[in-house]
């Protein structure tokens, strides 16, 4: 683990891609963090009551939407030549 300065979680310690990713072996990693405000509706008062709020699938489609696109993108290259190295001349 790196400790990693952020807004959100300032010095928290997140598992760093470079103990689990190995791009010379073809290993490749990515991480990605998401915001609740990305995939459902924010209550204005936190209590009890509120939160978690329930699943919106409304809420939830532009960003669901992009994931499907950035996931699809990274098994593209997984199955790619480029990710184990093996480049064509």
């Amino acid at each position: 683990m790196r400790l990693v300065n952020s807004p959100d979680r300032p010095t928290s310690a997140i598992p760093s891609n470079d103990r689990i990713a190995a791009p010379a072996d073809g290993v490749h990693a990515i991480q990605m963090e998401l915001a609740c405000r990305g995939y459902m509706h924010e209550p204005d008062t936190v209590d009890p009551s509120t939160w978690p709020s329930p699943w919106q699938p409304e809420d939830a489609a532009p960003l669901r939407a992009v994931l499907q696109q950035v996931l699809q993108a990274c098994l593209a290259f997984a199955r790619s030549p480029a990710a184990s190295g093996r480049v064509a001349n």
